[in-house]
Order: C-alpha cells, then structure tokens, then sequence
C-alpha cells in the first residue's frame, strides 16, 4: 500500500496542477476570511491607517488591473515553461523533461500568480454599494497588494532559476542527485527479511541456493497480464500473501522491465493443500493479488529501478556525443557523476535474494540487481558511443580501474 501511496504522490508532485489548486484553494480561503474580517473590523482598521481608506470605484480599479495583470503574466511564465521543456527535450531528450517538471520553483510561481488572481476576484465581487452604503474591504485589497509585490519578486526569481535550469552542469547534477537518492532506498531485493539476518539461523547463502534447487517444478506460472514498464512492486502484499498461503515465490521479471500479456512474471511453489478450495480457484486467487501487487506504466520510474537513474545520466551523456551536439565535456561530467555513484554503490552490502518467513521459510525470490549489471547500463554503453572519443574514453577506462581497485 505505501508503495502505491508514494507511486501516487510522484505523480502528483511532477504535475503542474497539484501545487496551484492547492493555492487557490488557500487563496478561497483566505479571501473569505480577509472580507470577514473586514466587514468585522474594517471600519477600526481604517481609523488606525486612515491613508488607507479608499472609495469603491478605487478598490474596483486596484483588484481590476491586478487582476488583468497577473492573468497576463501567468501566460508569460506558461510560454517561459514550455520553452525550457522543449529546450530541455531537444538538448537533454525527452525523458528529462521530469527535471523541469518537479521544479518546485515552476509549482510555486504558476500557484502564486493564479492565487492571487482568484483571491483578487473574490475580494473584487464583495464590493458593493447598497442604499447610499458602501463597503470597501481596504484590509483585503492591502492584502492584494501585498500578493502582487510577492508575485512579482517570484517572476524575477523563477526567470533566474529557470536560466540556472537549463545550463547542462545543473541538469546532470539534478540527475546525479537524483541517483544518490535511489541508491539510498532503492533495492529490488527488498522483499521480506535478509536470509543471512533471519532469526531462525536455519539457512545460510548456500542452503538457500540448495533449497532453491529442490524446489523442482513449479506448481503455478503466472503471466504479467498487463502491457508496460513495470514501475514497482508492493513488497508486503506479496510477502503477507506467501506466508498467509505458505508459497514459494519466484520473480522473473523486475522493477524496469518490459511487460506484456503472455511473459511469466512468478513461478510459485505451494508448500501447503487446502482441500476445500480447487486448483483453479487457487490459480484465479493468486494470479489476481499477484497482478494488483504490481504498478505498471508506460515509462520506467525512479521509484523501484534504479537502473533508470543511471540511464538519464546515460541519455545526457549520449546525446552529447552525438555528431549533431559532439559536446564531449558534458559527456565527461556525466562519466564523472556515474563514477561517483557507482563508487557509493560498490560500497552498500547488497541484500540477498533470498525472502524468508520469521520461522526461516523461504517465501520469496527476488531478482536484485547487481553492481555488475550497473556498470553495464552505465558506463558500458557510453563507452560503445564514445569509441571515436580518445578524452570521453579515457575518462571511462580511469573510472573502470578506480571501481576494480576498489
């Protein structure tokens, strides 16, 4: 379940709607509370700042041209996005658009400049004038004010951050970071409990292998059922689901792979018979909490694969090489920021793919990734495109005898 709530919240987080109907749903509120209390203490807060008092075809003008205003800059930072998307897509390639995509920056400022024009609006309706009596919510269009002031110190900020953006330097190292991260959380073995830190201490590396050599032929072949990348697995509803229904588990396929309908995904051993339920009930039951385990998609993500952090540094460093770009120092930085990962990565413990019960069972088999395979998706391939390349090339070779030394 927590997988597919942070799967969720990725989504979420990368679109351009989540952050500004968040502010607008605050800039609803605020606007009501901010006419509340004007009509509350309108009149006290105009005797303390009497400068401020103003008629209601003045508070009409004000909200009116902030308003005007800021619906025409928010054009202005949506043309600014889409140029650097499209720069970013022809210069980086199209899977980087992410990048720019999970800009904070790019959130706040569309949020902050459709805000304040909805708080505007608002503020603008509660205007009226009825049988000679005027209300005028000063402390609002103040309020309003203030909005622009912070609208327009964030224009000037998001142009700043978006010229830093699209510089190749700060592209790699969003993608370096990005990397670091996965390597922090990301293990495709991470199912279950390490089979060398079981508290039964039945089994060992090599009793595993054994046992997974007896386990013969597998009762049940499930199919993917689904046609795309696979993005990530719920971990504990498949462990819980082994234990509950004493299975053996097997993958085949991993975060990162490419599914379709007819590809076996699980090979599954079952270690106990339940007489009341039919071999095709069983099957049914189980390829279904298989397949609902899985999150699918047409693109591969960061969340469980961590070969995919490598390949956008890998997409970088390609498409530098190119003829058309022929960049050869942006390909080094990218050699050099793999380099540094793969370092990092050599140094973690690998957990084994072995998944055992709490009573020393094995449960699940996992397909992990190895540091080997890695170094393949990463450095490997540069190096095919490099070939031509004497700096692109020794730069690899010096960060291959580094990792060996190691």
């Amino acid at each position: 379940m927590y997988t597919r709530v942070l799967n969720t919240w990725s989504k979420f987080r990368s679109s351009f709607w989540f952050v500004p109907t968040l502010l607008m749903v605050l800039a609803t509120g605020a606007a009501f509370g901010m006419i509340y209390l004007d009509e509350t203490y309108g009149k006290r807060f105009v005797n303390t700042f009497p400068v401020l008092e103003l008629s209601p075809g003045a508070a009409r003008s004000i909200l009116s041209t902030i308003v005007g205003a800021m619906v025409s800059t928010t054009g202005v930072v949506f043309s600014i996005t889409i140029v650097a998307l499209s720069l970013a897509s022809s210069q980086f390639g199209s899977r980087l658009i992410r990048t720019y995509r999970n800009r904070p920056t790019t959130h706040f400022t569309l949020g902050i400049f459709v805000s304040t024009s909805l708080f505007c609006i608002l503020v603008l309706a509660s205007i009226r004038e009825i049988d000679g009596q005027a209300f005028v919510p000063a402390a609002s269009v103040v309020v309003g004010i203030m909005l622009t002031v912070v609208c327009l110190a964030t224009l000037v900020y998001y142009i700043h951050d978006m010229s830093l953006a699209i510089q190749a330097p700060n592209v790699i190292q969003h993608s370096a970071d990005d990397l670091d991260e996965a390597i922090e959380r990301l293990f495709p073995a991470g199912i279950g409990e390490h089979a060398e830190e079981n508290d039964a201490g039945q089994f060992d590396e090599s009793a595993l292998e054994s046992a997974e050599e007896k386990l013969g032929e597998c009762l049940l072949l499930i199919n993917c059922g689904k046609v795309g990348y696979l993005q990530a697995m719920e971990d504990e509803t498949i462990m819980n689901l082994a234990n509950q229904e004493s299975l053996t588990i097997r993958f085949l396929a991993r975060p990162g792979d490419f599914l379709f309908n007819e590809r076996p995904l699980v090979e599954i051993w079952r270690h106990e018979i339940d007489p009341e339920r039919s071999t095709e009930e069983f099957r049914e039951d189980i390829s279904k909490s298989i397949q609902d385990s899985l999150i699918v998609g047409p693109e591969r993500t960061h969340l469980q694969d961590i070969r995919h952090a490598f390949n956008e540094l890998v997409d970088i460093a390609v498409r530098a090489l190119s003829p058309g770009v022929n960049d050869p120092f942006t390909a080094v930085n990218c050699v050099d920021r793999i380099h540094a990962a793969l370092m990092t990565f050599k140094k973690r413990e690998l957990p084994s793919k072995y998944r055992l019960s709490e009573d020393g069972k094995l449960r699940v088999i996992a397909l992990p990734v190895s540091f080997e395979e890695c170094v393949a998706v990463s450095l490997d391939v540069i190096l095919q495109y490099a070939s031509d390349d004497s700096m692109v090339s020794n730069r690899i070779a010096v960060a291959k005898d580094w990792l060996s030394a190691q």
